[in-house]
C-alpha cells in the first residue's frame, strides 16, 4: 500500500511534476492520488497548463497535439468491449429478462458504463454506486450509478491489505445553515470486525454525516454539523458493499489504478516542444527577421517605439551602414523526423497498433490471421484487463440480485448472471457463414446450431418457430409440385395394350418409348433439370 513519503515510489511518481495544487483537505497520499486524476485530464483535453512548455517569444502559444486523446480512445474503445449483461438459460425466466431488460434502459447502464469506462482509462479508475429507495414506485426503487473516484476512500484491514472493510464516499458540500462555508459529506459503508479481525455478521452498515472541513478525517478531534442518513444496517439480505471499483492496468501492490498516459507525460511534452518551435520557426522564415546597426526608430516626440515591418513601410534609418535579412531555417525535415520518432515510440510502448487505430490494408484485414498478429500489442495490454473487468461486473450483477430482492421483493437470486463480451476485430461475415456452411454439410453441426450461431455471431434475429415454418413451407412446395406433374403428365392409360402404339420392330412410341412403363423414371423430381441445392457462399 502506498505510503505519504515522498521518496516511496507510487502509481503517480511520473506525473507529479505535472501536477498542480493538490486539495488540503486530503491526506498526501489521497492529495496526490485525486491531483493526478485532474492532472491526466488536462492532458487528455491539451489543456495550456498541463506541461509547462517554454513560449519562444513573447506573445507565442504553445501547440498541443492531442496524442493523449488518441491513446485513451482507442484503448477505451476495445476494453470490455460490447459487454452485456446476460441471463443464462433466459427462455425458463421470461419475468427476469424483463425486469433487467427495463432496469438496463432506465438507468442507462451500458452508456453510462461507457463513459465512466472511458473517463477511467484516462484516470486510472472508475467507481460504482448501488442504492435503493424504498419510497419509489415498486420496479423502479433501485439505481446504479457511477461516482468521481476522487470520491472514492475505501478502508482495509490492517493486517490484510487486500481485505476492503468499509468504503467512504467523500465530497465537498455547501453548509446547511451558512451557503458561504463548506463542510465535508461522508456516505459509510462498513462490516463490523472484533478485535481478531473476525467479521461479527455478513451485516452491512450504513451512515451519512456532515462534517467540518478541519480535522474531518481524524477520529478524536472531528466535528459533527449533522447527520443525514441515521446509522444502521441495510436490509439483511445484502452483505456485500455496494461500491465497485474497476481499476485500469492493474498493478500488483497499488490500491488503485494506472492512467493509460502514465509514464508517457515526458513524450508527450517533447513532442508538443518540438512542433511549438517548429510553428514560430516557420512563421519567423515567412516574416523574416532583420538585422541593423542603426539605432531603434522614435516617434515624434523622440520617444523610441518599435521597427514595424509591413508591406509599404518606409524604414528611415540615419546613419546606418548595413540591414539585411538573416537567414533562417531552411528545413523543417529533422524536426519532423525527430517528432515522428517519438509518435512511433509512443504508440510501440503504449500498445496502440496499426490495427486498431484503422491503418491496415485491405489484404491484411480479409486475412484473420495476418489482422490478429498485427493486433496483438492491443490484446496484449487490454486482455488481463478484460478478465479483472468482468470479475468485478460479475459480483456487482450478483449482488444487485440480493437488491432486488430486499427492495422489489422478487427472489431471482437463484438465476445466474453472465458477463459476456463482444469481439475485439470486425468479423469477416462471408468467413463465417461459409465455414458454418461446411460444418453443415459434413452433418457436424444441426442446422438450430446453425441458426444458434448465425445469432451469436453475426446478428441475425429468427422466431421461435422457424423449423415449423420451414418444414410448412417445405411440405406445401412439395403438394404444389405434385399436383402440378400430375395435371401437365401425359396420361399412360391403355399404352401396354394399344398395338396402335407399336413402331417398327414393335418398338413403343410416344412419351418414354425405349422402355416398359414399370421401368420408366418415377422420381418426383424427373420434370426438372439437375440443379445444385449446395450452399456455397461467393467470399
Amino acid at each position: 500500500m502506498a505510503t505519504d513519503t515522498d521518496n516511496d515510489l507510487t502509481p503517480y511518481t511520473t506525473v507529479e511534476p505535472f501536477s498542480t495544487t493538490k486539495p488540503e483537505w486530503l491526506s498526501a497520499t489521497d492529495a496526490q492520488r485525486v491531483a493526478a486524476y485532474t492532472a491526466y485530464e488536462k492532458m487528455y483535453w491539451s489543456v495550456d497548463q498541463a506541461f509547462k512548455l517554454i513560449r519562444r517569444n513573447e506573445d507565442g502559444r504553445a501547440v498541443y497535439v492531442p496524442k493523449p486523446k488518441m491513446i485513451v480512445d482507442t484503448t477505451a474503445h476495445y476494453l470490455l468491449k460490447g459487454m452485456r449483461v446476460v441471463i443464462d438459460e433466459a427462455q425458463d425466466h421470461p419475468d427476469f429478462q424483463l425486469f433487467l431488460d427495463d432496469f438496463v434502459a432506465r438507468e442507462r447502464f451500458y452508456s453510462k458504463f461507457g463513459v465512466a469506462k472511458h473517463a477511467g482509462v484516462i484516470r486510472g479508475d472508475w467507481v460504482f454506486h448501488l442504492t435503493g429507495d424504498p419510497n419509489k414506485d415498486e420496479g423502479r426503487r433501485l439505481s446504479l450509478n457511477s461516482v468521481d473516484p476522487a470520491a472514492y476512500f475505501p478502508e482495509f484491514d490492517s493486517d490484510d491489505l487486500t481485505k476492503r472493510t468499509g468504503v467512504r464516499l467523500v465530497e465537498l458540500s455547501e453548509h446547511p445553515d451558512d451557503p458561504d462555508k463548506t463542510v465535508v459529506k461522508v456516505l459509510r459503508y462498513w462490516h463490523q470486525y472484533n478485535e481478531l479481525g473476525i467479521k461479527v455478521s455478513p451485516l452491512v452498515w450504513r451512515e451519512e454525516n456532515l462534517w467540518e472541513v478541519e480535522d474531518w478525517d481524524n477520529p478524536e478531534k472531528a466535528k459533527l454539523v449533522k447527520n443525514l442518513i441515521p446509522l444502521g444496517p441495510l436490509p439483511s439480505d445484502i452483505t456485500a458493499i455496494p461500491v465497485y471499483h474497476f481499476r485500469n492496468a492493474e498493478f500488483d501492490g497499488y490500491d488503485f489504478g494506472n492512467s493509460e498516459l502514465k509514464g508517457y507525460e515526458r513524450i508527450f511534452q517533447a513532442i508538443n516542444q518540438a512542433i511549438s518551435d517548429e510553428e514560430i520557426s516557420l512563421a519567423l522564415t515567412g516574416l523574416g527577421v532583420y538585422a541593423t546597426d542603426a539605432g531603434r526608430p522614435k516617434d515624434s516626440n523622440g520617444r523610441e517605439t518599435d521597427w514595424i515591418v509591413a508591406p509599404g513601410t518606409v524604414w528611415e534609418m540615419p546613419g546606418a551602414t548595413m540591414v539585411k535579412r538573416l537567414e533562417g531555417i531552411t528545413s523543417v525535415t529533422p524536426v519532423l523526423d525527430h517528432v515522428n520518432y517519438l509518435e512511433t515510440a509512443l504508440l510501440d510502448a503504449s500498445g496502440t497498433s496499426e490495427v486498431a487505430l484503422g491503418r491496415i490494408d485491405a489484404n491484411t484485414a480479409e486475412s484473420g490471421i495476418a489482422l490478429a498478429l498485427k493486433f496483438v500489442p492491443t490484446l496484449a495490454k487490454i486482455e488481463h484487463r478484460d478478465t479483472a473487468g468482468v470479475e468485478v461486473l460479475t459480483q456487482m450483477w450478483y449482488d444487485w440480485k440480493f437488491w432486488v430482492k430486499a427492495y422489489e421483493g422478487q427472489d431471482w437470486t437463484e438465476v445466474r448472471l453472465s458477463i459476456i463480451l463482444g469481439e475485439k476485430l470486425p468479423l469477416n461475415r462471408p468467413k463465417v457463414i461459409e465455414e458454418l456452411n461446411n460444418l453443415l454439410d459434413r452433418k457436424v453441426i444441426s442446422k438450430a446450431y446453425y441458426r444458434k450461431m448465425l445469432e451469436e455471431k453475426l446478428g441475425y434475429i429468427f422466431p421461435d418457430n422457424i423449423a415449423e415454418e420451414i418444414i410448412a413451407e417445405q411440405v406445401a412446395e412439395a403438394i404444389a409440385m405434385l399436383e402440378t406433374q400430375q395435371q401437365f403428365a401425359p396420361s399412360d392409360d391403355g399404352e401396354e395394350d394399344d398395338p396402335d402404339n407399336e413402331g417398327p420392330g414393335g418398338r413403343k412410341v410416344g412419351a418414354g418409348d425405349t422402355k416398359e412403363k414399370a421401368d420408366r423414371n418415377r422420381s418426383n423430381n424427373k420434370s426438372r433439370t439437375n440443379e445444385s441445392s449446395g450452399t456455397e457462399v461467393n467470399a
